[in-house]
């Protein structure tokens, strides 16, 4: 066999070694990207939303300090958005994942979110009973009889600067 001969069947054998390397490059690559998107992206999506849900948890949080604080009942309502918010972002969350153990924890946290809104709605008709302001449930008809019986020692000669308690 001639020199050219060789040489021209020794990059042949070159070519061909070097397509099978490229063939097995591309279907590794393709794997390396089927596998990117069913486990990193749906993992990725996973993590944003459990972020999602601790922000939705500190805003509840905050909600409820600003009811306690101003006692107005448009935190209610908020309190209520931001946990449907948490319940409808553990839903999503389920069905980026068929770990079990992420599945349960989803769930616990559905159910805990359910019970802080049973507790609070118990919260809130109990400070709005006792009274949003001093005008309000209990504590207006509190001040409210206190004027009346005030209004009577008045109307009956009393005076109640010459009281001391």
């Amino acid at each position: 066999m001639k020199i050219g001969a060789k040489l021209g069947l020794g990059f042949g054998v070159l070519m061909v070694l070097i397509g099978v390397v490229a063939l097995v490059g591309l279907l590794e690559v393709n794997d390396i990207t089927e596998g990117y998107q069913t486990k990193v992206v749906p993992a990725e999506e996973l993590s944003a939303e459990s972020n999602e849900v601790g922000v939705e948890l500190l805003q509840v949080r905050r909600r409820e300090k600003d009811f306690l604080a101003r006692k107005d009942m448009k935190y209610v309502d908020k309190i209520n958005q931001h946990l449907d918010n948490v319940v409808g972002l553990t839903r999503d969350m389920q069905g980026l994942t068929s770990d079990p153990d992420v599945v349960s924890k989803l769930t616990r946290i559905e159910s805990l979110a359910g019970d802080y809104r049973s507790g609070f709605k118990v919260l809130a008709a109990a400070v709005e009973e006792r009274g949003l302001n001093e005008k309000l449930g209990v504590q207006g008809e509190f001040r409210s009889a206190v004027h009346q019986v005030e209004q009577a020692f008045k109307d009956n000669g009393f005076n109640l600067s010459l009281i001391h308690i």
